[in-house]
């Protein structure tokens, strides 16, 4: 479980992913989405992706590629939820 206490709510952070040997930089926007932000953060610290696959590409109009899913297959997760964070809009807008 992610810490619960003094969650970052403003500002963002880098976090480096290395997908095939290539490091992919990820700016996480923790005023928008604050609870996911911590989840993904925490959970990336402990090591949580490492060694896992790319389960999903999409090139269509959402462009995104979706991985970490232990299992492999996009219904494997960390074992616990946080709160739908319903300000978030994907792509900033």
């Amino acid at each position: 479980m992610p810490p619960s206490d003094n969650i970052e709510k403003t500002g963002s952070t880098t976090v480096t992913l290395t997908i095939n040997d290539a490091p992919v930089v990820l700016t996480v926007d923790r005023a928008m989405a604050p609870c996911a932000a911590n989840a993904f953060i925490s959970l990336a610290e402990q090591g949580y992706y490492n060694d896992t696959s790319c389960h999903k590409l999409s090139t269509g109009d959402a462009k995104y590629l979706q991985c970490g899913d232990p299992s492999g297959t996009g219904n494997g997760g960390s074992g616990y939820s946080y709160p739908v964070e319903k300000e978030a809009k994907a792509g900033g807008s």
